[in-house]
């Protein structure tokens, strides 16, 4: 998580460049970890012989609503952006579930999308297997990025554009509950952003602004030539530790809880999210 705290705000670290970190997964005779909240129990520690290995994928993509940020990126202004993330990561979920679990079958969870937090949009792909390992599993994202980038470029203009306007019906439909609508506005509350125009903001946008071309530049810009990528890799725990540095590793590893501990206190940090109030 590339979260930290600081005077009682949620800040998130500019990863400013490509980071990994690598986890194994708790066997049964390894000591357990203390919980993060006292209302929550650990997780039972995996058999020895699980042979799942995970990774998840995240790129930092933007601060959500920067103006200036993304003029400075050649976006006409940040909806323009942001609407195009939205749609990117609605194409992007059944993409890699049709191509990493249906047809190549590597394991059960297989995800992608963007989201947002605290201030910061990313998009993800998150990846476990009981055939591969993380590397292995990080190798078969980017395969996927580059096909998921060929379906893109072969969308017309009009598809784009039913496939905006489908989304925007969607995100437009009426709350059903009260929990819709706190799950809906929670991020405007917490943030204290306060934007609570913001679904409305998207849906006009999406009907009327989204195109291909905007969909082709979040991923050539930011993705296939990411400028923030963290990787974490987790390993099965019959895993052997290997903590040699390889050729083909990010610049920076971070394999125990003190070397997390110190990136996050040494890196720099997102402005705090835009506000309009």
């Amino acid at each position: 998580d590339a979260v930290a705290d600081r005077d009682d705000r949620r800040e998130v670290v500019d990863l400013d460049g490509d980071v990994a970190v690598e986890l194994r997964a708790l066997g049964p005779d390894d000591p357990p970890l203390p919980a993060f909240l006292a209302s929550e129990p650990n997780n039972a520690a995996a058999a020895s012989d699980d042979p799942n290995s995970a990774v998840k994928m995240t790129w930092q993509l933007w601060r959500a609503g920067d103006d200036e940020e993304a003029a400075r990126d050649g976006w006409p202004d940040a909806d323009t952006r942001d609407a195009a993330g939205t749609l990117l990561g609605h194409l992007a979920s059944p993409s890699a579930f049709a191509e990493l679990r249906t047809r190549q079958q590597l394991g059960y969870v297989a995800d992608a999308s963007v989201e947002a937090r605290h201030g910061v949009t990313h998009f993800y792909c998150a990846l476990q297997s009981p055939r591969l390992g993380p590397r292995q599993l990080e190798a078969r994202i980017l395969d996927w990025l580059a096909l998921f980038r060929a379906e893109l470029a072969a969308l017309d203009d009009d598809d784009v554009a039913d496939r905006a306007r489908g989304l925007a019906d969607r995100i437009a439909q009426r709350p059903a509950s009260l929990a819709a609508v706190v799950s809906r506005d929670w991020y405007e509350i917490a943030s204290r952003r306060r934007r609570f125009s913001h679904s409305a903001t998207r849906v006009a946008t999406l009907r009327n602004r989204t195109t291909k071309a905007h969909l082709l530049k979040v991923i050539d810009d930011l993705i296939l030539h990411p400028r923030r990528l963290l990787r974490v890799r987790v390993y099965k725990p019959s895993a052997p530790r290997d903590d040699h540095p390889r050729a083909d590793d990010p610049p920076r590893v971070l394999r125990s809880l003190q070397e997390v501990a110190d990136f996050k206190a040494a890196a720099a940090r997102w402005p705090p999210p835009v506000r309009w109030d």
